[in-house]
């Protein structure tokens, strides 16, 4: 099963009448890299693959959250 299908599955579905937050967390507190903007792409990505909404991706690093504006994301995602 693809985090794609996941998605369409967790949300029943109905896909289209979702809008999905995802919050990414790693333990270092070390600015946000460029692999964290790629695995946020990539699970925007998959996101809009099932057919839902994607909602700001936030990065939880070191106990502060930052949000990872869709627009600043990459084009390069994991698995490309």
């Amino acid at each position: 099963m693809t985090f794609a299908d996941w998605l369409i599955d967790l949300v029943d579905h109905e896909p289209t009448w979702w809008r999905i937050g995802f919050l990414l967390c790693r333990p270092d507190a070390s600015p946000v890299s460029e692999a964290d903007l790629e695995w946020a792409a990539t699970v925007r990505g998959a996101t809009l693959k099932a057919g839902a909404g994607c909602e700001v991706i936030h990065l939880c690093a070191g106990g502060d959250i930052t949000p990872l504006p869709l627009d600043d994301l990459p084009t390069k995602v994991f698995g490309s």
